[in-house]
């Protein structure tokens, strides 16, 4: 089942910035982002609404979100302003530049950070060959993004 879900995130996640491009051919990144927000709500009601239907309040709870404590709020604040920042950013990047050199970067650098962090402020293992893996990454962008001449 791991392998399914990857396997559908890895594909999602690859086609939608070009998906986004397509569309961003007529709308700005503002426009686009309210077009994009308001399909989430929708799909998201939707699949809410379904999960309510087939399981009863079992899935989805009121009582959940009223045990947040103030840090966990303003953490899920700081979390929806950082992705609605970073959205903006990347809708720019992609409407100037080619997606196929855009994405590896961001990627490799989101994978450096978040080893970084895990490592260090989350606490999680951070073997030899995470840090061959991250290395052989950073090398294999750094290929990518330089042309060496003859």
């Amino acid at each position: 089942m791991y392998l399914i879900f990857l396997s559908i995130l890895v594909f999602g996640w690859t086609l939608n910035p070009f998906l986004k491009k397509i569309v961003m051919r007529t709308l700005n990144p503002y426009e686009y982002y309210v077009a994009q927000t308001a399909s989430i709500v929708v799909v998201a009601m939707s699949y809410f609404i379904g999960m309510k239907a087939l399981y009863g309040n079992h899935k989805l709870s009121m009582d959940s979100y009223r045990a947040l404590t103030h840090y966990q709020l303003s953490v899920l604040a700081l979390g929806a302003f950082l992705s609605v920042l970073s959205t903006f950013m990347y809708l720019y990047l992609i409407n100037t530049t080619d997606i196929s050199k855009l994405v590896p970067h961001i990627q490799s650098v989101v994978i450096v950070f978040t080893a970084l962090i895990g490592y260090f402020i989350f606490k999680e293992d951070l073997g030899k060959k995470d840090i061959l893996g991250i290395a052989l990454i950073i090398s294999g962008i750094t290929l990518i993004k330089y042309k060496f001449q003859k």
